[in-house]
């Protein structure tokens, strides 16, 4: 089943375009990572999808359902977390859930019990009864979390679940949120890309109002930079002189010591004449080894239009 789907969505402020005829589509079940710079269409994309505003002309589909019927209200079947949530200080964090829990109509005994299981699922327990308003931002985001899961929704938006957080923070809430994937969908946007890498299961990079790319994160990572091979040798001076005939090839490479790093598919393609040079010139050549691309490749090599060599 297709958790989301979007075609042809446009959506404008004023003389503003966010959404530029963007398409779009996710299947159910895991965690979907959004990813773009600044102004690429992410959080409107999210608020369109949760209902909380109208797309200017095209269509969207959430579980099955459009998002603008009217016979059926499909938030009932999301969670959603804002990037920046507001809450009501003068209220302990378990009177938050008891509050969300009563909006949904749930009983007492219900109420009860979810909130428990979610307090310690959010490492809130011992929390539960202070005052949002001392909450730390971390506190706060982690009980956004929790609320967004209240009625055990179907799928979970989430615009920039981590950016608050400390590192330990991020680390449980990755966990956590890692953990939903197994069973729901999980739609998350950030701007941390190692955090994307590490937890979704595919992603989408936006740029321009638009989906540049979308696919499974390891078929990405593997397929589109290409990662990087490393051309090791006995000596920095070998290393020195085959980086110099590498420049009369114009093959662009990084001289790392006594080690070369070059993309692997130029290596690929230039395999034949750097064997040959290492051979020609009595080059002690040590090792080749190959190194997978990262998320930050990709996204640089699609948003910037070229290849980025030796970044780590």
């Amino acid at each position: 089943m297709i958790a989301i789907e979007c075609r042809d969505v446009v959506k404008r402020f004023k003389s503003v375009t966010a959404l530029d005829h963007m398409d779009l589509t996710v299947e159910k079940n895991g965690i979907f990572g959004l990813l773009g710079p600044n102004g690429a269409g992410k959080t409107t994309l999210i608020r369109i999808l949760t209902g909380l505003i109208t797309p200017t002309s095209g269509t969207c589909r959430v579980m099955g359902t459009d998002v603008g019927d009217t016979d059926s209200d499909h938030r009932f079947g999301i969670g959603y977390l804002s990037q920046d949530p507001k809450y009501y200080p003068w209220m302990t964090g378990r009177e938050l859930l008891f509050f969300v829990g009563r909006l949904f109509g749930m009983p007492l005994a219900d109420i009860r019990k979810r909130a428990d299981e979610l307090l310690a699922m959010a490492g809130l327990s011992q929390a539960a009864d202070r005052k949002i308003g001392g909450y730390s931002g971390g506190m706060v985001q982690r009980l956004g979390i929790a609320q967004a899961l209240f009625h055990q929704p179907e799928i979970l938006f989430l615009d920039e679940p981590v950016s608050a957080l400390d590192p330990i923070g991020r680390k449980e809430v990755l966990e956590f949120i890692a953990s939903l994937g197994e069973g729901m969908s999980v739609c998350m946007s950030t701007h941390i890309l190692a955090d994307v890498e590490r937890i979704c299961s595919s992603v989408a990079i936006m740029d321009e109002g638009k989906v540049k790319l979308v696919g499974r994160t390891e078929e990405l990572l593997a397929g589109v930079s290409g990662g990087m091979s490393l051309i090791s040798f006995a000596s920095a001076a070998d290393a020195e002189k085959m980086g110099a005939q590498l420049d009369l090839q114009g093959v662009p490479h990084v001289l790392e010591a006594d080690r070369i790093r070059i993309a692997a598919d130029l290596f690929e393609e230039h395999r034949g004449v750097i064997l040959r040079s290492a051979a020609d010139g009595k080059l002690r050549l040590s090792t080749i080894t190959r190194e997978r691309a990262d998320l930050e490749e990709v996204f640089v090599d699609l948003i910037q239009g070229g290849r980025t060599y030796g970044k780590r």
